[in-house]
């Protein structure tokens, strides 16, 4: 079995920009047979620093799952109301436009490897609902929109971020499972499209306070034939 790795979590370069460090732990990856692609964080632009540096040092035999979570987590920084999920509409469509640079993002890596090599988009339910409202119906609007748009065949995947559990204080603070599959199941219906769901394993452990919870949603999203995908992540 091969992985997607979310290598950028353990970049020398989180604490300022250094290309030839970052060379560095690109040259390790390109040689470790066990990759078959990265689990890529998306900014706002294709590489949050170069785009020319990333496309340079990619291995040509790579595929990428996108996240969106590092380019979520400082928008909330400014704006505690953007979300695809936010019932403040201005929160909405700040989230939403995010979204379609993300799209972006992805045309350009596909056109510089002449083929399409982004499997999936993982977006994520903000706000934290301890800053903003957020809402079912305010997903469905938002996904309506994003399912609509060319995305190369990148698949668009929800990951499951801690909720808002009374008593206990959040790390993401985002929708719960159930709002999350209900919206999902909804859409793909109603528009015959593919969107699906994947478990991030220390998220739903933060939620539950327990690894049972993990299992717990990763049965859930299966039953719900949404499951596409399960991420090792620490808590």
């Amino acid at each position: 079995m091969k992985y997607f790795v979310g290598a950028y979590a353990s970049s020398p370069c989180n604490s300022g920009w250094d290309a030839s460090l970052e060379t560095e732990l690109y040259t390790a990856l390109k040689k470790d047979a066990r990759i078959q692609g990265l689990e890529h964080p998306f900014t706002g632009q294709l590489h949050s620093e170069d785009d020319a540096w990333f496309l340079n040092n990619i291995d040509p035999s790579w595929t990428f799952v996108f996240t969106c979570v590092p380019g979520i987590m400082a928008a909330l920084n400014k704006n505690p109301a953007f979300g695809i999920a936010s019932e403040n509409e201005e929160g909405r469509l700040q989230a939403v436009d995010f979204l379609q640079k993300a799209r972006d993002a992805i045309a350009k890596l596909n056109a510089h490897c002449g083929k399409p090599v982004v499997t999936a988009i993982q977006i994520q339910t903000a706000p934290n609902q301890t800053q903003a409202r957020a809402s079912t119906d305010a997903l469905k609007k938002s996904l309506t929109e994003i399912q609509s748009w060319d995305w190369q065949g990148a698949r668009i995947i929800i990951e499951h971020c801690d909720t808002l559990i009374d008593g206990q204080t959040p790390a993401k603070g985002f929708l719960t499972l159930s709002q999350e599959i209900n919206a999902l199941k909804e859409i793909n219906a109603q528009h015959n499209s593919n969107m699906g769901l994947t478990i991030n394993w220390g998220r739903s452990v933060i939620e539950a306070r327990s690894a049972e919870g993990a299992i717990q949603h990763i049965q859930q999203a299966c039953d719900a034939g949404l499951l596409c995908g399960l991420i090792f992540s620490g808590a």
